[in-house]
């Protein structure tokens, strides 16, 4: 792999350096030194502009990947700007393009800028700020003719991600971390992620393992379907995503949070979702986004995508989120957490994310206490205590003492578990971490993840609403059902005179997804029309439909207390 190392060499990358670090206010440059600890709205401002602008022309600009000689230059400006936070670290890492045109065969080159900031001082942990800096108009009509001359200035994709990586790194490039920084500007984004996947290609066991996860920002900028933010992840990096919540909980409760799991393939976090061998955490955060990740941004990939759509105090909360998150670890004790998604089940070494499994299965199941705090001092202990629940009942299956990780690392515990001796339907594992440190969180020391074990027949195991009986609104509360195998069901709620009052249908047949193990739906989601329920007792059937074509019926009854 060829890799350049950049020194600021040219007049060109030098004004481009120094009109990217401005800050502009009022009607003249702020040349204030920005706070350490925090993102500046104006600089993210002077970034996109620097991105999208030509100063001398003030023409916009193109950052499209096939166009090499546009490209080199804002990639050498990019990294002339990380040399200035950590000289001598920053590195153009070149690859190759193919694109098939129909004169034939085309070979491009492209870049990906990669700064690697030392915070810890012999440090083998490294965490990831990605963005990718290239840019299409591929939705404007003109494009597919006139790409060699048209404009892509790209402000929101991505230039609001490559400010907020550039300002996260001159945040964090003074401080003391328990982990180092690495910066990457990725090219090629735009062509089906190749300057990740490039990267991804190169990074062997040793560079993955060292890898503690990646936040990869991508189009931050848009708020016209509200303000707010979503982080896409897997099911293998949900732990970064809950991360993300807890920190924006904690100091952004003005941003809204939306996890999509699983997101989707065609961002950056997909190419480290790729890696084999070693696997490698990875996010992205993004402006809001529809169902599934559906891009919102009506200029996206066309040459409207310009600076004045920018919500920018978005952008800069986002960044901030971001900051926030890494710094929580700068000088503080462990911080011990248990998430969901760090109870992880396997079967003959294989992850299941589906979580279901049969009678005739050996459950391997893995419990990862993590440390999203500081580094652990010496003595520093904790407990973990892991149970199993059915509807019958609870029962220990684990208590001991466990090593307190390193920073972003976790300590597993696994065990097996015999399908033959499991009930059928909703199976529960509850992990809790006891800390000795005092200043440990207790709000985030407890996880529950729910499994299923599939029955040869489709039994309903258990049902009913929740809470019983239902106060206020019925609206608000829930009904649910254990299913020990796939089917449809059809429900329905009566008076004690027989009369209907509403009806449910639930199950993959009616659109609704409804897997073995626990399901719980929100009343006024499943029973159109029923906001509340005068005070008294009520019925309701349900109708069973099992794959093979029979019917099941089953009843009950639950009351409202108003």
């Amino acid at each position: 792999m060829k890799v350049r190392t950049v020194a600021i060499t040219s007049a060109w990358a030098v004004i481009a350096a120094f009109s990217a670090s401005l800050a502009v206010s009022g009607s003249g440059a702020d040349l204030r030194p920005p706070q350490a600890s925090s993102v500046e709205r104006d600089s993210l401002e002077s970034i996109v502009r620097f991105l999208t602008i030509d100063p001398w022309t003030a023409e916009l600009k193109t950052r499209y990947a096939l166009r090499e000689a546009e490209m080199y230059e804002t990639a050498e400006a990019l990294a002339a700007r990380l040399d200035q936070m950590a000289p001598g670290s920053v590195s153009l890492v070149p690859f190759g393009i193919v694109r098939h045109f129909e004169a034939g065969d085309s070979a491009f080159t492209s870049w990906n800028v990669v700064a690697d900031f030392d915070l810890c001082g012999g440090c083998t942990d490294v965490f990831l700020v990605t963005a990718h800096y290239d840019a299409t108009a591929a939705r404007t009509e003109i494009w597919n003719d006139r790409w060699m001359t048209a404009s892509a200035p790209g402000a929101d994709d991505n230039g609001t991600g490559v400010a907020a990586a550039l300002e996260i790194a001159r945040a964090l490039h003074t401080e003391e971390l328990p982990f180092d920084l690495r910066v990457i500007l990725f090219s090629g984004e735009e062509l089906n992620r190749l300057g990740s996947i490039d990267y991804v290609a190169n990074c062997d066991d040793a560079c993955s393992g060292a890898i503690l996860g990646v936040i990869n920002l991508d189009m931050i900028g848009w708020s016209g379907e509200g303000f707010g933010a979503t982080v896409m992840s897997d099911e293998y990096s949900g732990w970064l995503a809950s991360l993300v919540e807890e920190v924006a909980g904690e100091t952004h409760k003005d941003l809204p949070i939306t996890v999509i799991r699983p997101g989707p393939w065609n961002w950056d976090h997909a190419s480290f979702w790729e890696k084999t061998g070693i696997p490698v955490s990875a996010v992205t955060l993004s402006e809001p986004l529809g169902k599934e990740g559906k891009i919102l941004y009506p200029y996206y990939h066309t040459i409207e995508d310009t600076e004045e759509k920018i919500d920018f105090a978005q952008t800069e909360a986002i960044a901030q989120l971001v900051l926030d998150l890494i710094l929580r670890t700068n000088g503080s004790g462990p911080e011990l957490c248990v998430y969901d998604t760090d109870i992880v089940y396997y079967l003959d070494g294989v992850e299941m994310p589906l979580k279901r499994f049969t009678a005739d299965d050996l459950i391997t199941v893995v419990v990862k206490v993590r440390n999203t705090g500081g580094a652990p001092g010496s003595g520093a202990a904790a407990r973990l205590l892991i149970d199993h629940e059915t509807a019958s009942g609870s029962r220990r299956i684990f208590s001991g003492e466990i090593e307190v990780p390193g920073t972003l690392r976790t300590s597993d515990t696994s065990f097996d578990l015999d399908g033959a001796g499991l009930p059928a339907g909703g199976n529960m594992i509850r992990a809790s971490v006891v800390a000795t440190d005092p200043q440990d969180d207790p709000s985030n020391d407890s996880a529950l993840s729910i499994f299923s074990v599939e029955a040869e027949s489709g039994v309903l195991a258990g049902h009913n609403f929740r809470p019983n009986p239902v106060s206020g609104r019925f609206a608000e509360a829930m009904f649910c059902v254990n299913m020990e195998a796939d089917a449809d069901i059809h429900v329905e709620i009566l008076n004690l005179e027989g009369e209907s009052i509403s009806t449910a249908n639930l199950g993959y047949g009616y659109g609704v997804p409804l897997d073995p193990g626990y399901s719980c739906f929100r009343c006024g989601d499943i029973f159109p029309g029923v906001d509340r329920l005068a005070s008294g007792v009520y019925l309701y059937r349900i109708s069973l439909f099992l794959l093979d074509g029979t019917r099941e019926e089953y009843r009950g009854r639950f009351a409202v207390a108003n």
